[in-house]
């Protein structure tokens, strides 16, 4: 097995959002935006 990946605020989750809705867009990058360890 494979050792599962730590992400920090030094090595976050890196998320790219594509959706035809701006609302949605907006909603789900300040929801994921707080999170420290997720960058969007």
């Amino acid at each position: 097995m494979t050792e599962a990946r730590t992400f920090t605020e030094q090595n976050p989750i890196r998320v790219f959002l594509l959706d035809d809705h701006e609302v949605v867009r907006r909603g789900l990058s300040d929801l994921l935006d707080s999170e420290p360890d997720i960058s969007v």
